[in-house]
C-alpha cells in the first residue's frame, strides 16, 4: 500500500513543511552549539574566579571578616567552602557532560591536580572544588545553578512553534492559491469529458490564468465545430432524401422482379447505413439532448410492445427506475440493442430493468451464441464487425458504438456480459433520479 500522497497540495505542503523543520533543526543545533559554548566558558570562568577569591581571602581576611565574607557568599549565591575530607571513593565520572567539561576547563586553569567532585550536598547535586589556602585544604561547594546549563525557556520553544506554525499556514494559504485554479482546471476537463462542458474562471498566477483562457478558448472552437456539425447534420437527412426516393423510383420502374428486389434492397441498406452515421453523431452530443423524468420501464415496456406487434419475440420485465435523459435518445439505444439481439442473436429478447447499486440498469439480451469476452471491448468501438458477413447486409459496425456515444452522453456507461441464457447481455448504466 502506498501511503505517500498523490495530491500535489499535500505534496508541496509537506516539501515545505520538511524544510522548514530542517532549516528549523539546524538553527536550533547552530545556536545550542554556540549556547552551550557561552555557558561553558561563563560556569568555568565563574568557578576559577571564585576559587581565587575565597583562596585570597583566607590569606587576607581576619578571622571575624573571614566569616562574615563566607556567610554572605552563602546567603547571596548559595557558595559554600568547607574544610574536610572526602574520600577517594567518593570521586566518580560527572552526571552530565557538560558538567564534565566544565571540570575540565577548571582544571586547565587551576592545574590538573585540582581536586574536583561531583556529589550530593542536603540531597541535592553539588560541585566540589579543592584549594588550599596555605596549610589549610578546603573545598568550595557550587550549587547547581552555579555549574550546570540552564535550561532552555519555555517561551523561546512556544516563539519558535509560533513561528513554524505561522509558517506552514502561510505557506499552505500560497498552495491552496496555486492548486484550487488547477483542480478548477481538472474538474472542467472532466466535465468536457462527460459531455457538460464548461468555462474556466482564470485566477490564481499569470501562468494558471493563461492555461485557464487557453481552455476556455479551446472550448470556444469546439462548440463553433459542434455548430458547424449540427448545420451540417441538420441537412444530411434532407440532402439524402431526394437522391434515394429518385433511386426508389427508378427500381420501381424495373421489368425484371429479380433485379428489382436486388436494388430495392441495396437502397435500404444505404438508407439504413446513413441512418446509422446520423444516429452515431447525434448521440456523441450531449448538447442536443433533452433532460426529462423517464421511467425506464415504461420505456421498455413500450419498446417491447412495438416489436411484439410486428412479430417479434421481445419480453419486458422489471421494475420503475427512473432517469434524467432524452426519451427519444434511450430509446434509439434501446432499438439498436433489440435490433441487434435480433440479427446476431436468438430469439426470445428480454428487457429488463432493475437498480445496481446507486444506478439505474436497463438491459437487453437474447438467447444466441453471445460475444466472447476477449471481443468484447473491441465490439464496442466504431466500425467494427466481429462477423465479416454483416458488412453484406446494410451494417457498417455502429450499432453497439451508437448506443454507447449515446449512454456515455448520458453521463452512463454500456457493459457487454453473458446472459443467463448464454447470449449477449448488453447493459446500460443510468444515474437513478
Amino acid at each position: 500500500m502506498n501511503l505517500f500522497p498523490r495530491t500535489l497540495a499535500v505534496r508541496t505542503l509537506l516539501l515545505v513543511f520538511a524544510a522548514v523543520l530542517l532549516a528549523e533543526g539546524i538553527t536550533l543545533w547552530v545556536a545550542g552549539y554556540y549556547r552551550r559554548s557561552f555557558f561553558l566558558s561563563e560556569r568555568s570562568d565563574m568557578i576559577v574566579r571564585n576559587v581565587k577569591t575565597f583562596r585570597a581571602a583566607f590569606s587576607a581576611l581576619s578571622p571575624d571578616a573571614l566569616e562574615r565574607f563566607l556567610e554572605s557568599s552563602e546567603r547571596d549565591t548559595g557558595v559554600r567552602v568547607l574544610a574536610r575530607e572526602l574520600a577517594h571513593e567518593n570521586e566518580r565520572q560527572f552526571g552530565r557532560r557538560f558538567v564534565g567539561d566544565v571540570a575540565r576547563r577548571v582544571r586547565a586553569e587551576l592545574g590538573d591536580d585540582t581536586p574536583i567532585r561531583f556529589r550530593r550536598r542536603d540531597g541535592a547535586p553539588a560541585l566540589w572544588v579543592g584549594f588550599e589556602s596555605g596549610a589549610r585544604k578546603l573545598w568550595l561547594v557550587l550549587p547547581a545553578a552555579r555549574f550546570e546549563q540552564p535550561p532552555v525557556p519555555w517561551g523561546l520553544i512556544v516563539t519558535l512553534a509560533a513561528i513554524v506554525g505561522m509558517v506552514l499556514g502561510l505557506s499552505a494559504a500560497f498552495i491552496l492559491g496555486i492548486t484550487r485554479p488547477l483542480r478548477r482546471l481538472n474538474e472542467a476537463t472532466a466535465a468536457l469529458g462527460a459531455g457538460t462542458p464548461r468555462p474556466v474562471v482564470p485566477t490564481g498566477p499569470r501562468e494558471l490564468r493563461a492555461l485557464a483562457e487557453t481552455f476556455n478558448h479551446m472550448l470556444e472552437k469546439l462548440d463553433a465545430s459542434e455548430r458547424e456539425r449540427g448545420v451540417m447534420l441538420a441537412g444530411l437527412p434532407h440532402d439524402l432524401r431526394a437522391p434515394l426516393a429518385r433511386m426508389k423510383l427508378r427500381v420501381e420502374m424495373l421489368d425484371d422482379r429479380e433485379v428489382q428486389s436486388g436494388f430495392r434492397r441495396d437502397v435500404e441498406d444505404v438508407e439504413h447505413i446513413a441512418e446509422q452515421f446520423v444516429q452515431y453523431l447525434r448521440g456523441l452530443d450531449p448538447a442536443s439532448l433533452r433532460r426529462d423524468r423517464i421511467d425506464l420501464a415504461d420505456l421498455g415496456r413500450e419498446r417491447a410492445s412495438r416489436y411484439s406487434a410486428l412479430g417479434k419475440d421481445v419480453r419486458f420485465a422489471g421494475a420503475a427506475r427512473s432517469v434524467s435523459g432524452d426519451r427519444d435518445a434511450l430509446a434509439r439505444a434501446l432499438d439498436n440493442l433489440i435490433d441487434n439481439a435480433l440479427a446476431h442473436g436468438a430469439p426470445p429478447v428480454e428487457i429488463e430493468t432493475r437498480s445496481e447499486g446507486a444506478a439505474a440498469l436497463l438491459a437487453v439480451r437474447d438467447s444466441g451464441p453471445g460475444i466472447a469476452e476477449a471481443d468484447r471491448a473491441r465490439a464496442l468501438e466504431p466500425f467494427t464487425q466481429l462477423d465479416p458477413s454483416r458488412g453484406t447486409k446494410g451494417n457498417v459496425g455502429l450499432g453497439l458504438a451508437i448506443v454507447q456515444a449515446i449512454a456515455k452522453a448520458h453521463g452512463g456507461r454500456l457493459e457487454l456480459a453473458t446472459g443467463a441464457s448464454g447470449g449477449l447481455e448488453a447493459r446500460i448504466f443510468l444515474h437513478s433520479v
